[in-house]
């Protein structure tokens, strides 16, 4: 039985240096994989000639444009929504694939709980023979509200279970990716989306994974910071850190700590120099109606939040 193919999908907003830079990279790594894979670049409303590059130097590729600039999250849910195989992996135009990075990603998807599995990002010029761990994304609710950080791990040879499945270099069972209803535009223009869409995974039960043997290059050229100014990006990052807890947050003592914590921090956080928490908060409040009307659409939940949290406390398993 032929094992599933692969739709490369790659999110682009005025990015054509990076695309002439990166897409030959892409598609030598691509060459052995003839007829298991595909590319679609979806452009979102680019005005620097990327569309134009992309139709004349690359015509295999299938390019979607946009009139308008859209977002990160729904430019992601058009090119799912177009591709032809099982498996989307979503690519942002500033990683540089290595050689082998789909090979170790395929038999996961043979699992019925696997929703995501991760490349490993490492930075140019990281010398191999020296990585001795690896720093994966882990979720903890403390001071009333969602947080991430990356922890350090030790054992580099084997998978691992992650918060959530980078938007940038993730492998998704594009079935269970629709059944949640793509990536959220709550979240618009960016931030949070593959967050809130691997979270939604873990409570049906569905599992996102680090997988060290797949390896990408992360430049860190990003669109957001060319694009929009540092206290812009801040107060959107705080905002849809509320969006994310009001909208997944079932456990009613978790609740009873949001709500109890939130007054003195919307009172504190300004006195030390972080303002845009309470304007994060004070946007995210003008989005409310559609957080209330998507918490009603929710399925059932196979893990409930306590039990998606004491994975990551308490190790992976």
């Amino acid at each position: 039985m032929p094992r599933k193919g692969i739709s490369i999908i790659i999110p682009n907003w005025n990015g054509k240096p990076l695309l002439e830079r990166n897409l030959p990279i892409l598609f030598d790594a691509l060459s052995p994989y003839q007829g298991e894979t595909e590319v679609i670049v979806v452009d979102d409303g680019s005005i620097d000639g990327s569309v134009e590059f992309l139709t004349s130097s690359y015509p295999h590729a299938k390019v979607l444009s946009s009139s308008k600039n859209e977002g990160f999250a729904i430019a992601c849910n058009k090119g799912i929504r177009s591709s032809k195989y099982e498996i989307v992996y979503l690519l942002n135009n500033d990683i540089v694939v290595s050689k082998n990075f789909l090979e170790p990603l395929w038999p996961y998807f043979e699992y019925d709980n696997v929703f995501a599995v991760s490349s490993i990002s490492y930075p140019p010029d990281t010398d191999f023979s020296k990585v001795s761990q690896i720093s994966t994304v882990q979720v903890q609710f403390k001071y009333g509200i969602f947080w991430y950080n990356y922890k350090a791990i030790v054992d580099t040879r084997r998978p691992i279970s992650v918060f959530f499945s980078s938007g940038g270099h993730s492998a998704y069972d594009k079935k269970k990716f629709l059944e949640l209803g793509g990536f959220d535009d709550l979240y618009h223009p960016f931030y949070w989306e593959d967050a809130d869409i691997s979270y939604r995974a873990w409570k049906r039960g569905w599992r996102s994974l680090y997988e060290p043997e797949s390896v990408v290059i992360h430049n860190h050229q990003t669109t957001i910071g060319a694009n929009f100014k540092k206290d812009f990006i801040q107060n959107i990052h705080w905002r849809n850190r509320f969006l994310f807890t009001w909208k997944n947050l079932d456990d009613k003592i978790l609740w009873f700590q949001h709500l109890f914590l939130l007054p003195l921090e919307l009172a504190l956080m300004p006195l030390i120099g972080r303002a845009y928490f309470s304007r994060g908060f004070f946007v995210a409040l003008k989005k409310l109606p559609y957080v209330i009307k998507s918490r009603k659409t929710r399925g059932k939940s196979a893990l409930n939040d306590k039990e998606i949290l004491d994975i990551f406390k308490n190790g992976d398993k």
